[in-house]
């Protein structure tokens, strides 16, 4: 049932923004950390979500998929770390969180390393 609900928060995610006057815009982000991890979701999830594929340059000996971008002006970034995307599991750094905007919370847990 969890996925269900996780599938249908994706799916209408650009509706849901556009009622919350969410705004996500690419960005260069310098010093990022994780914070945290995003659980249960794939690639396609994430591009769905931001409206943007991956952009952001990383360790390719490291990281395959990266996002740095801005939610509401504040820094955020997602990526995967040594192939976690294939267990649907992402880094995030989001020290505002403000992940929970997008996500649900159940997908999203707070701590670093």
């Amino acid at each position: 049932m969890r996925a269900i609900e996780a599938q249908y928060q994706i799916e209408n995610m650009e509706e849901i923004m556009r009622a919350a006057n969410i705004e996500i815009k690419p960005a260069d982000i310098d010093g990022s950390y994780r914070t945290g991890s995003l659980v249960g979701v794939t690639r396609e999830d994430i591009v769905k979500a931001l409206g943007f594929e991956p952009n952001a340059l990383d360790d390719p000996d490291k990281v395959e998929n990266s996002w740095a971008f801005t939610l509401d002006g504040l820094p955020c970034a997602i990526w995967d770390w040594k192939g976690s995307h294939h267990a649907k599991v992402w880094s995030v750094y989001d020290p505002h969180k403000m992940l929970d905007r997008i996500f649900d919370m159940g997908h999203l847990s707070q701590g670093g390393w």
